[in-house]
């Protein structure tokens, strides 16, 4: 993280992901999310995380690695 990059609430994240709030919160307590920061109660995503998370998803075939539905991630 940057010092100068904004850090993102749950709502802001799950909006610029275009994932629901739920699911991202699922995804978190699941560890399959991206990166965040707790801040006491807080739960803040910085912005490269989250560009980072995508990267890391990215792919060129379906057939390239398994597909694990999101409703399944906390499994």
């Amino acid at each position: 993280m940057q010092s100068n990059e904004k850090l993102l609430t749950t709502a802001e994240a799950s909006e610029r992901l275009g994932l629901g709030r739920s699911t991202l919160e699922k995804l978190r307590c699941s560890g399959k999310g991206p990166k965040f920061h707790k801040l006491a109660y807080a739960v803040r995503y910085a912005e490269s995380d989250l560009a980072a998370w995508l990267k890391d998803r990215q792919r060129s075939s379906t057939s390239q690695n398994k597909f694990v539905p999101l409703s399944r991630a906390n499994t």
